[in-house]
C-alpha cells in the first residue's frame, strides 16, 4: 500500500508514537510475568501485599500503552478500577454469580481485605510519581 504524500507525516508520527509506547508494553509484559511467578511460587508478604502493589502498576503500564502521557488522570482511574474490584469482592460477586472457572476466580478475587486497598493506593502513588517525574524530565504538556 502506497500512502499519499499528505498522509506520510501522520504515518511517520504514528510510527514514532508506537515505538515510544512499545516500552510501556514491554514493561507490562515483564510485570505480567512477575505476577504469574508471584501467583505460582510466592507466599506471605510477597503474595499477599506486593502482588497487589504490582497489579495496579501492571494495569497502569498496559493502559499507558494506548493512552498518551499528557493524560494525568490515569493513576486515579486505575485506583478507581482496583477499588471497584475490591468492592465486588466484598459483596462476594464470585459467589453470587456462581463462577466456577478457577482462573476467573483468581483474576476477580474472592476475599475482601482493607489492606489490599492500601496496597493499591501505594502502587497508584508509585505510578503517579513516575508520571510526574517523567513529565518534568521530558516536559510533557498536561491535558487541556
Amino acid at each position: 500500500m502506497i500512502l499519499p504524500v499528505e498522509n506520510m507525516g501522520r504515518f511517520l508520527y504514528v510510527v514514532m508514537i508506537m515505538k515510544k509506547r512499545a516500552a510501556y508494553f514491554v514493561i507490562f509484559c515483564l510485570l505480567t510475568a512477575a505476577e504469574v511467578l508471584i501467583g505460582m511460587y510466592a507466599h506471605g508478604f510477597v503474595r499477599n501485599y506486593f502482588g497487589d502493589f504490582l497489579v495496579v502498576i501492571l494495569i497502569f503500564f498496559f493502559i499507558r500503552t494506548f493512552i498518551p502521557e499528557k493524560y494525568t488522570w490515569l493513576s486515579a482511574g486505575v485506583f478507581a478500577f482496583a477499588l471497584g474490584v475490591e468492592i465486588l469482592q466484598g459483596i462476594d460477586i464470585v459467589g453470587k454469580l456462581s463462577i466456577k472457572n478457577e482462573l476467573l476466580r483468581i483474576i476477580i478475587g474472592t476475599e475482601f481485605e482493607y489492606i489490599d486497598i492500601v496496597c493499591y493506593a501505594a502502587g497508584c502513588s508509585a505510578t503517579q510519581a513516575y508520571d510526574l517525574i517523567r513529565r518534568k524530565m521530558k516536559n510533557v504538556p498536561k491535558e487541556e
